[in-house]
């Protein structure tokens, strides 16, 4: 249902149709649930359901046809787990020889002899290098004023590709409009892939010697990187102070009755009360009421002094601890 080719058709957004053809039952789903899923729902809805290699349409209430369809996505699924990990061994032994086998990081690209082949090399990238650069020397030069977040907003002005669409736009791919976030472009100044390590899980790869692998130069040197961690340090030392002074936000209510023209009249802004507070006084018209916060399934009751005192109930009187007090009222 969420594939981008084969989903808007199952979901009922490309209208109507027949019925599914595929080379093989493997192509419906890449597991057993997913083939079963797309069969059930072709069953269900009257829709053929032709695969290459099958006589004819399946037909998943014969017994027969529903075990010979669920044996090969059963062995599709199988193919897939095999898939993932020799692709899994790939990687662990490229990353023992010192060879990538993933996307670069902002700033770097990949190097290929052959196309579509195997990453021979890693070297910056004449733009995306200069941009990081100058985001790292704007910091570097003024701190105080010169944030991740501001940096982050200055480049989306510009219409700067964020890293995203830069890596889409690497490999012949159209931009989504992403944008740039502080976060992400702090995360990309303070890794060490800036310079020139190979990564995984966060940190540089050790060789046999114990040193970091490089696969070429970096965007920047040492010091530089260790100045940057330095600044990064303070910005978040900054916020956490400023976190733990600022109070929260204060968060109001809006309340009141349906106006003759469709509109909110009588509207009050109410502010959150106390979490200790037991009980809370409002005004509702030109009546004070008493609201009782009380446990789920039990009544509340409310003291109106707006009754006569001739009333029913005139011998009873409120409590005397609230803006009724020494009037007669009678609680409901």
């Amino acid at each position: 249902m969420t594939r981008p080719q084969l989903g808007p058709w199952l979901r009922d957004e490309m209208g109507s149709y027949d019925g599914l053809v595929a080379a093989a039952v493997d192509r419906l789903g890449r597991n057993v649930v997913d083939c079963l899923n797309t069969g059930c729902k072709m069953r269900d809805e009257g829709k053929l359901l032709l695969t290459r290699g099958h006589d004819g349409p399946w037909n998943l209430d014969d017994p027969a046809d529903e075990n010979s369809f669920t044996i090969e996505a059963w062995g599709a699924q199988m193919e897939l787990r095999s898939i993932q990990r020799r692709n899994r061994d790939a990687t662990v032994k490229a990353r023992t020889a010192g060879r990538p086998k993933h996307q670069p990081s902002y700033g770097f690209r990949n190097v290929r002899k052959v196309m579509n082949g195997r990453v021979d090399s890693v070297e910056l990238h004449p733009h995306a290098a200069v941009v990081i650069r100058n985001v790292a020397q704007r910091i570097l030069a003024d701190p105080m004023n010169v944030t991740p977040s501001s940096e982050a907003a200055r480049l989306n002005r510009i219409g700067e590709l964020a890293p995203a669409d830069h890596t889409d736009a690497m490999y012949g791919k159209p931009a989504r409009g992403r944008r740039w976030y502080p976060t992400s472009l702090k995360n990309i100044l303070l890794s060490e892939a800036v310079l020139g390590y190979l990564m995984h899980r966060g940190k540089p790869v050790i060789d046999q010697e114990g040193n970091p692998v490089r696969l070429c130069e970096g965007l920047w040197d040492r010091m530089t990187h260790d100045a940057l961690n330095v600044v990064g340090g303070w910005f978040e030392a900054v916020d956490a102070v400023v976190g733990a002074v600022m109070p929260p936000p204060l968060r109001t209510r809006v309340r009141g009755r349906p106006a003759a023209g469709g509109g909110r009249a009588g509207l009050a802004v109410q502010a959150p009360k106390a979490p200790s507070a037991a009980r809370s006084w409002s005004r509702a018209g030109s009546r004070w009421s008493r609201r009782r916060r009380v446990r789920p399934g039990r009544l509340r009751r409310r003291c109106t002094a707006a009754r006569p005192a001739t009333g029913r109930g005139a011998a009873r009187r409120p409590r005397d601890d609230g803006p009724t007090a020494g009037t007669t009222g009678c609680w409901r």
